[in-house]
């Protein structure tokens, strides 16, 4: 049976980066599920509808699809993971499945938020950042890679990301069996700190001893 980890944060907190080295260490035997993946498809909305539109809110996200997904591999059953365009808003399927393997790492913003989701991992991460470290890459982030304008970006912060931030994503932070902080942009820092954490994890899936992985400890002066 795989093992479920997930990595929460909020947006640009570095889950991306994060989520890299992580599958960096643990290739081949790891699987990655982009929460984000799962976004409800909104191309049929106008383009000022979607400028309006609430896209940082769970309810965006279908995690009943994530939770029969889960479910399947957890029974070895193959699924389809959903392909989501930021650009249009869509959503599509690849043509070939996929299948468990012995690590399964599942990011995304809100997954701590739907109890029946988060009971599936068998261990929950919380990358932590700063609000003003997280403002100034998402501008950057979303300027460049979706093609957004700086004041589009402000606006959205402004009314959308930051209030469902600390709606949705910051108080569900204590559900984490480890917090690794990202507040500064120390590259080396965050690699190290995931290095860590994926030998840690390959240590208990080849001990197959992550039937109760609270009682597993990490070192909190590196997670």
């Amino acid at each position: 049976m795989s093992l479920i980890v997930a990595l929460c944060g909020g947006s640009a907190s570095g889950k991306t980066q994060a989520v890299e080295y992580i599958k960096n260490h643990l290739s081949p035997e790891i699987l990655h599920i982009p929460h984000d993946s799962y976004y409800k498809d909104m191309s049929h909305l106008s383009l000022q509808e979607r400028s309006d539109y609430n896209f940082d809110h769970p309810e965006c996200i279908e995690n009943e699809l994530l939770i029969e997904d889960l479910q399947k591999l957890k029974n070895n059953e193959a699924i389809y993971i959903p392909s989501y365009s930021y650009l249009n808003s869509k959503r599509s399927y690849p043509s070939l499945p996929v299948f468990a393997k012995p690590v399964i790492l599942i990011d995304g913003l809100f997954l701590f938020t739907d109890k029946e989701l988060r009971e599936l991992f068998d261990y929950k991460i919380f990358i932590d950042a700063k609000e003003n470290i997280r403002v100034e890459r998402c501008i950057e982030r979303d300027v460049k890679e979706r093609g957004m304008t700086f004041d589009g970006v402000s606006e959205q912060i402004q009314r959308f990301k930051l209030p469902m931030h600390n709606k949705y994503v910051e108080p569900f932070k204590s559900h984490a069996d480890s917090v690794i902080e990202n507040h500064i942009n120390d590259i080396q820092a965050l690699e190290q700190q995931c290095l860590n954490l994926a030998n840690q994890v390959k240590q208990i899936v080849s001990g197959k001893t992550y039937q109760n992985l609270t009682s597993q400890t990490l070192t909190s002066n590196y997670i």
